[in-house]
């Protein structure tokens, strides 16, 4: 559902820019934009592009999680086949089967305690002007 309003929200937000850039820009705008017109149309445009940055990272976020899932799915299924396997192994008399088993468990344990949640929020980093700001005001050095 997240996702689906991601699109609606990113769709709209586009659509609204190019909408609002294409009637109230004029070719001779660019020729000769006084400092007024480009302040009232840098914002409008500011908030949208932000709206639909802030939606392009959620669907960044969602298509990761989706990514994620399906790669534990994938798991799931491979260790069901590893294991049926292992079992053919058992049924031939081959020795060292059991220690496959354990193996075999233990990889996938540990591929199975890593959560998708927690790689999607290091993905990309949510951007701050609040804290490009701050991080320049420390930088000015004290008089």
């Amino acid at each position: 559902k997240g996702q689906f309003i991601s699109i609606i929200v990113f769709v709209l937000v586009v659509l609204a820019i190019f909408g609002f850039n294409f009637y109230l820009f004029d070719k001779s705008d660019f020729l000769n934009m006084k400092w007024d017109t480009f302040l009232f149309k840098l914002l409008i445009n500011a908030p949208l592009i932000w709206i639909a940055t802030i939606a392009n990272i959620n669907l960044n976020r969602f298509s990761k999680l989706e990514q994620e899932y399906s790669h534990k799915e994938a798991l799931a299924k491979s260790y069901e086949r590893y294991k049926t396997e292992i079992q053919e192994l058992e049924k031939l008399g081959v020795t060292g089967s059991e220690e496959l088993k354990l193996k075999l468990l233990e990889i996938n344990l540990e591929a199975f305690k890593v959560n998708p949640a927690e790689h999607s929020d290091k993905a990309k980093p949510d951007f701050s002007i609040w804290d490009l700001i701050q991080k320049k005001k420390d930088e000015k050095p004290s008089e």
